[in-house]
């Protein structure tokens, strides 16, 4: 057990992980896109996520409002990203011209230019997301976040073409407009059908003005009567929040829910226990079949389940549970940390050793801050390591 804790003191180092604000601002780029759909050029944010590679694969936030709402998003996301809370994506935003027009496919009454979204959508699929999958090779899967007539906007896609994104975040969406338009075109939807794996959030403030709330209500019991089985989706009130402050509460919520986390390492320790090796392989086979894209496992828990089950009797269990964390953390030093450890704790010194060389090498080539990783504990354990491993080449002597 000494083990166990001087470890967990390890790791427990890193929660006051370090962003460089300078260094985000240098990963953030702005393009223009003369658009002939619209007949105006187009202002578009990019931000990649940090230590991005073209060649590596990344889901892609596209934001409305982006002049308001870039940075709230992409803040939100670089520090997730900043404590391997979430995967690496990319976010992107559109800066507005007339979001009246273009958020609104129906005309309404006492908003001016209503009505032109149909064209704004055609921009979206047809420039926007092809500017962004052609600038970078490894976009994946989309999602798309809106807010008020932005998350009509959002709905009203997802509603109309719900193959185009992935997963579609709606904060106060104003529900009422075009007499309450959105809650005739999910009936439609529904008795249509929607794609596998798609992922909807819907949340008003508890105290959204006028009818956004009560109109996100029907919506919603819309989605409560006749959604599919196959969509995954939810509403909620955001609470002591009014239009604008549900934003920020609610996209916090929404990724939680998109990317969720809740539970999994007991689950996976439970499988281990009940199927050892295999039970693991088949807790990740079925978690990542469900969630796809939206899986991501925690490098915390799942480095401290597999640390604790490596010093007890399911060993092998732990290093199976390792080997299917490692995919989704191999450039993150704190969960190498934990993978060494259990390495160590299997008997396993070579992968033990080369798994802490790993770390010692990131920590080096990117410069972490002591608050991030302790570099001289990484190698006082590397000597640990040699020591174990030379004790035993010498009792096969």
């Amino acid at each position: 057990m000494r083990l166990t804790l001087a470890c967990l003191a390890f790791a427990l180092a890193p929660f006051a992980a370090m962003a460089d604000p300078f260094e985000a601002q240098a990963r953030t780029s702005a393009i223009t896109i003369e658009s002939e759909i619209l007949g105006e050029d187009r202002e578009i944010f990019v931000r990649t996520p940090p230590y991005y590679d073209a060649a590596k694969k990344y889901p892609v936030v596209y934001v409305l409002d982006g002049e308001s709402k870039f940075d709230i998003v992409a803040a939100q996301f670089e520090f997730l990203m900043d404590n391997y809370s979430v995967p690496p994506v990319i976010v992107t935003a559109v800066r507005n011209v007339n979001r009246n027009r273009d958020y609104l496919t129906m005309e309404e009454p006492g908003f001016r230019d209503t009505g032109g979204g149909e064209a704004f959508a055609n921009f979206v699929a047809e420039e926007w997301i092809p500017a962004i999958e052609q600038a970078h090779p490894g976009a994946r899967e989309r999602i798309l976040v809106g807010h008020s007539f932005g998350g009509v906007f959002a709905v009203n896609t997802f509603l109309t073409t719900p193959e185009l994104f992935d997963a579609y975040i709606a904060i106060s969406t104003s529900g009422w407009v075009g007499e309450y338009e959105l809650v005739e075109k999910s009936l439609a939807r529904f008795e249509e059908g929607v794609p596998d794996g798609r992922f909807v959030y819907m949340a008003p403030g508890e105290f959204d003005g006028g009818p956004t709330r009560p109109s996100g209500e029907q919506i919603a019991e819309a989605f409560k009567k006749h959604a599919p089985d196959n969509l995954d989706w939810t509403f909620e009130l955001i609470p002591d929040a009014d239009h604008f402050r549900a934003l920020t509460i609610g996209f916090s919520h929404a990724v939680t829910k998109l990317f969720p986390v809740a539970n999994f390492s007991p689950q996976a320790v439970a499988a281990a226990e009940a199927g050892g090796p295999d039970g693991v392989n088949a807790w990740f086979d079925e978690t990542t079949e469900k969630l796809g894209f939206r899986f991501y496992p925690s490098w915390f828990d799942f480095g401290v389940a597999a640390m604790v089950m490596s010093r007890g009797e399911h060993i092998d269990a732990a290093v199976a549970m390792i080997e299917e964390t490692l995919p989704y953390h191999e450039d993150n030093a704190l969960f190498l940390a934990f993978a060494a450890t259990v390495h160590e704790n299997a008997g396993d010194f070579d992968k033990a050793l080369a798994t802490n060389d790993r770390a010692i090498a990131l920590v080096q080539e990117r410069n972490l801050h002591p608050n991030s990783m302790h570099l001289e504990r990484l190698t006082e354990a590397a000597a640990r390591i040699r020591s174990k491993q030379q004790d035993m080449l010498s009792d096969k002597k």
